[in-house]
């Protein structure tokens, strides 16, 4: 065996003398191939408990945005609920003081002017009556 500098010449390391494998004790042998076997195993098993880990995680992150999405379709659903139910009640609001405001102008006699008076509402305006009065005028008839 010969060496250059500390250098491998060949095939043979320096630090070690090349023994023959019949010099070998057989438990040695199978110790060695035991332990790369556990160590192929044990980096096998690693990648898999890894890629395992990923994949949950992943899940779990699909599974809380669906979560979310649901809660927010509910919310959603509930804010579409309550603008239609707001409008019904305006309209039907809106409705009752137009017939009330004919009722008051035809029936009673009233002026714009003088059913303006009445209500006492600075912001109902003359437009405002008649926009009102043409939506009971509307539902009534056929």
């Amino acid at each position: 065996m010969q060496t250059v500098c500390g250098t491998w010449t060949g095939n043979v390391c320096p630090q070690f003398e090349p023994r023959a494998l019949d010099q070998e004790k057989p438990s040695e042998l199978l110790r060695v191939s035991d332990r790369w076997k556990e160590w192929t195993v044990s980096k096998s098993q690693d990648r898999v408990e890894a890629r395992r880990a990923i994949q949950e995680r992943a899940i779990a992150r699909r599974r809380e945005r669906e979560q979310k999405e649901e809660r927010i379709a509910k919310l959603a659903l509930a804010v579409n609920i309550a603008l239609r139910a707001g409008r019904r009640a305006l309209d039907g609001a809106e409705l009752a003081a137009g017939h009330a405001l004919t009722q008051m102008i035809k029936t009673e006699g009233l002026s714009v002017i003088e059913a303006i008076e009445w209500v006492g509402d600075a912001r109902l305006s003359a437009r405002e009556i008649a926009r009102l009065r043409g939506l009971a005028r509307d539902s009534s008839e056929p």
